[in-house]
C-alpha cells in the first residue's frame, strides 16, 4: 500500500490543480461560457457538429451542411472527439436541460482531460527519477499547452495531448506487451482524431524501435498489436463524405499504412527470434517495406500537404493572418516567444538530464525537439513540446533545489511558461493583422431575428453563425471550404460585375459587412470598401455590423 500512496496523491494533486485553475478560469469568462460563446472558432464548430450529430446526422457523416458553397462542406475532424462532449449532453440534459447541459459539458470535459494531462506528467517524472508534484505545477502553468484545457476548449488538440502523455508513460514504465499495446492503441488514436502530433508519433515508434533493439523487450510486439487492431478498427471512422487525394485526415489509405506498420513491426519482433539476421537489418527492411507502401498507397496531397488545394490568393489574405499557423522564424516576435519559449528550455533542460542519465531521457529530448521542428513549419507544433517540457524542467527544478536560494528561484522563473507570452509581449508587441475582427455576438444578434438563408460574412463569423442561427455561411476558418472562402474574397474585394455573378452562382441572400473586416486590397467600388452591393439593401444594424438582403 505504502508503494500506491505516492501515485494516489498525485492524481489527488492533479485532480485539485485541474479543478481549481478551471474554476478560475469558468467564473473570469462566465458571461461568454454561459452564452456558449467558446474561446475558439474550433471550438464552436465541435459544438456544431456534436448538436448535428446528436439532431440525427450520420456517425460517418462528417458533412457541414451549412458550411460553404450550395451542397456542404466534408469537414476533416473525427467522431472520436465528439463523443465525450456528446456524452456528457446526453447525460445530463435530463437532469439539467438541453443548454446547461452544453454548458456544463463544454467546461467540463477540458477539466477533466487537463486532471488526465496533469496525473500523466506526474507519473513519467516520477518514472524518470524526478518529483512529480513539481512536473505537475510547471504542467499547470505551461504556456500555450494550457490554453487547450480551458473551460470551453472542446476541439480534439486536448485529448491528443493527453494520448501523447499516455504513450510517454508507456515508454518510460517497465516494458511489458500490454503497455506496448496501449501505446499503439494510443497512437492510433491520435492519428485518427487530427494528424497535428504525426511527427511526434513518428517520433515515439523510433524511440520503441531503438529500445526493442537494445533491450529486446515485449513493448514493441504490443505496439505492433496495437498499431494493427486500431487501425482496422479506424476504417469504421472514416467519414463517408470524404474527398479523395487529400492529407489532411484519416483517410482509407492512411488506415492502411497504420496496419501494415503494426504488421511489419510484429513480423520484425517474431523474425528476429527464428532468424539469425541482426536487427538493424530488419529494421531497415521493416522501413524500406512501409516507405513503398506510403508511396504507393497514400493519397497524392501528402505530398504537398495539407494546404497544398489551398488557393494561394486565399493563403494570403487569410491563412497568412493566421497567428498559430505561422512558421516559428517569421512569425511576430510576441508570438514566438510566447509559444516556443518554454519549449526551448525544456529542450535544453531534456538534453542536459540526457547526457546525464541517458536512457528515456533522450526520447524525452527527442519528442520536445520534433514539437519545436513542426513549430518551424506552424507555430501550432509548439504544443507538443510544451506538453513534455515540464517533466524536463522539473528535474531542472529538482537539481537546483541544492545549490541555494538564487539558482532554484532562477530554475522556478525558467520553467514558468505563464512568462513566456508577457515577455514576448513586453519585447516586441506583435503588429495588428490586416483583418479586423467582427462583433460575432452583434451580427448573431441581428441575424437571428431573419428567415434562413446563405450568407457572405467574415471567415470567423462562420462557426458562430452556425451556432447561433439557422442561416448557411458561404465562409468559415477552414481549409476544406476553400471554394466558399475563396468566392467570399472575390465578392467581398472584387468588382461590382465580379461579385454579383457570384452571389447569384452561390445562392446568397445576406450579405454581413463590418469595416476592415475582410483586410485590404479591395476594389475602390467593392462591397468591402462601400459596405453596399447592386442588387441588395441594408435591412439591420448594429454594433459595428450591418447586414444587407437581396431585394
Amino acid at each position: 500500500m505504502d508503494s500506491t500512496r505516492p501515485w494516489l496523491r498525485d492524481a489527488v494533486i492533479a485532480v485539485a490543480l485541474a479543478v481549481l485553475l478551471g474554476f478560475v478560469w469558468a467564473a473570469r469568462h462566465w458571461g461568454d461560457l454561459a452564452a456558449l460563446r467558446l474561446p475558439d472558432t474550433d471550438d464552436v464548430m465541435r459544438l456544431v457538429e456534436v448538436r448535428d450529430w446528436l439532431a440525427g446526422q450520420g456517425y460517418a457523416d462528417l458533412h457541414q451542411y451549412r458550411l460553404g458553397p450550395p451542397g456542404g462542406t466534408a469537414m476533416h475532424w473525427s467522431r472520436l472527439a465528439d463523443m465525450p462532449v456528446a456524452a456528457l449532453i446526453l447525460a445530463l440534459a435530463p437532469l439539467a436541460g438541453r443548454h446547461m447541459a452544453e454548458v456544463v459539458a463544454v467546461c467540463l470535459w477540458p477539466v477533466l482531460l487537463f486532471a488526465a494531462y496533469l496525473a500523466a506528467i506526474g507519473a513519467v517524472a516520477r518514472r524518470l527519477g524526478v518529483t512529480g508534484v513539481t512536473a505537475m505545477i510547471v504542467a499547470a502553468i505551461a504556456f500555450p499547452v494550457t490554453t487547450l484545457f480551458v473551460p470551453g476548449r472542446i476541439d480534439h488538440h486536448g485529448l491528443q495531448i493527453v494520448l501523447l502523455l499516455a504513450c510517454v508513460h508507456g515508454m518510460v514504465a517497465p516494458p511489458s506487451r500490454g503497455r506496448g499495446i496501449a501505446i499503439g492503441a494510443a497512437m492510433a488514436a491520435s492519428a485518427a482524431i487530427g494528424f497535428e502530433t504525426v511527427p511526434l508519433l513518428a517520433v515515439l515508434g523510433a524511440w520503441a524501435v531503438a529500445t526493442w533493439m537494445r533491450d529486446d523487450d515485449a513493448r514493441l510486439q504490443g505496439i505492433a498489436i496495437g498499431l494493427a487492431i486500431v487501425g482496422a478498427v479506424s476504417f469504421g471512422l472514416i467519414p463517408a463524405s470524404a474527398p479523395s487525394g487529400l492529407c489532411d485526415a484519416l483517410s482509407a489509405p492512411l488506415a492502411a499504412i497504420l496496419v501494415v506498420t503494426g504488421i511489419m513491426l510484429g513480423l520484425i519482433t517474431l523474425a528476429s527470434r527464428h532468424l539469425a539476421v541482426p536487427r538493424w537489418v530488419l529494421v531497415a527492411a521493416c522501413g524500406i517495406v512501409l516507405i513503398g507502401v506510403a508511396a504507393a498507397i497514400a493519397p497524392a496531397g501528402c505530398r504537398v500537404g495539407p494546404y497544398g488545394a489551398v488557393d494561394a490568393g486565399l493563403v494570403r489574405l487569410w491563412l497568412h493572418n493566421v497567428a498559430e499557423a505561422q512558421p516559428l522564424l517569421r512569425a511576430a516576435p510576441a508570438d514566438a516567444i510566447g509559444y516556443a519559449g518554454l519549449a526551448i528550455v525544456g529542450l535544453l533542460a531534456a538534453l542536459w538530464q540526457a547526457r546525464l542519465r541517458g536512457g528515456a531521457w533522450w526520447g524525452v529530448a527527442a519528442l520536445i525537439a520534433s514539437g519545436l521542428m513542426v513549430a518551424c513549419w506552424q507555430l501550432r507544433g509548439a504544443y507538443g513540446a510544451a506538453a513534455i517540457a515540464p517533466i524536463a524542467l522539473a528535474a531542472l527544478i529538482d537539481a537546483a533545489r541544492s545549490r541555494g536560494p538564487i539558482l532554484l528561484t532562477g530554475a522556478w522563473i525558467a520553467s514558468a511558461g505563464i512568462l513566456y507570452p508577457l515577455a514576448g509581449t513586453a519585447l516586441a508587441q506583435s503588429p495588428r493583422g490586416a483583418v479586423a475582427p467582427c462583433d460575432a455576438g452583434a451580427a448573431t444578434a441581428l441575424l437571428a431575428k431573419l428567415p434562413p438563408g446563405r450568407l457572405a460574412a467574415p471567415i470567423d463569423l462562420g462557426p458562430a453563425i452556425l451556432r447561433d442561427t439557422r442561416h448557411a455561411t458561404l465562409a468559415g476558418p477552414y481549409h476544406r471550404d476553400g471554394m466558399g472562402n475563396a468566392a467570399l474574397y472575390r465578392i467581398m474585394l472584387g468588382e461590382p460585375a465580379v461579385a454579383a455573378r457570384l452571389l447569384r452562382a452561390n445562392a446568397v441572400r445576406y450579405i454581413v459587412w463590418c469595416p476592415g473586416a475582410v483586410g485590404g486590397g479591395a476594389a475602390p467600388d467593392s462591397i468591402a470598401a462601400r459596405g453596399a452591393a447592386p442588387g441588395f439593401a441594408t435591412i439591420a444594424q448594429g454594433g459595428g455590423v450591418r447586414v444587407l438582403a437581396r431585394r
